[in-house]
């Protein structure tokens, strides 16, 4: 990397400019590993680049030590940004364990609730495979006693409030004497925010 960062700084600096760019292309480094490396890398990356850098610009930069100080404050910030990324990815990862482990019916789509993923105790419910729902509307399965405008935009609701809708009594659609509870959670999951849809089935009329 450092190889790297000194024949870039070299060849731009001779074709295009006398002012040594090997601060910017170690920042760009550093914001390159917040989505290729980890927290720990880039903190330690920060003094090996701000060194480096300092060393190329040192005898032709009017203000080294500035430039210098620009690449730890770009690091650090690379290492705040890196911190938030890893956090949320051990957010949903814990999501993903917690549904793998999920014995009760769940259904997760999309902010209009189209289906995503679901367990299988919640095809079962639907009385349909997975691959007949991939994609296609929750409501096309399942249906209220409101219209269906009305559902769509108290969802929707919920997921711009991340206030959960808890036991809205539903139909399914194939069958509708068979009613359900089912609470909608409003979710961040690796395809972006989404509804998580945790029906409880009743016991027919």
């Amino acid at each position: 990397m450092a190889g790297l960062i000194y024949g870039l700084d070299r060849a731009v600096t001779y074709f295009y400019s006398e002012q040594p760019l090997a601060p910017v292309l170690a920042i760009l480094c550093l914001a390159g590993l917040v989505f290729h490396g980890s927290p720990r890398l880039i903190l330690l990356a920060i003094p090996l680049f701000a060194a480096e850098s300092y060393w190329i610009i040192r005898d032709s930069s009017m203000d080294p030590h500035i430039r210098t100080i620009s690449v730890v404050l770009g690091g650090l910030l690379a290492f705040w940004a890196s911190l938030q990324k890893k956090s949320l990815e051990d957010r949903l990862s814990e999501l993903d364990l917690i549904l793998s482990k999920l014995q009760a019916p769940w259904i997760l789509g999309d902010r209009s609730v189209n289906i995503r993923r679901m367990g299988t105790p919640a095809t079962e419910l639907a009385q349909t495979n997975f691959k007949n729902l991939e994609g296609t509307s929750f409501f096309s399965k399942f249906s209220t006693g409101a219209p269906k405008g009305e559902l769509i935009q108290m969802v929707l609701k919920t997921a711009d409030s991340h206030a959960p809708v808890e036991k809205l009594s539903l139909a399914v659609a194939t069958t509708p004497a068979r009613t359900l509870d089912a609470s909608f959670i409003s979710v961040q999951t690796r395809e972006g925010p989404g509804i998580l849809v945790i029906p409880s089935p009743n016991s027919p009329p």
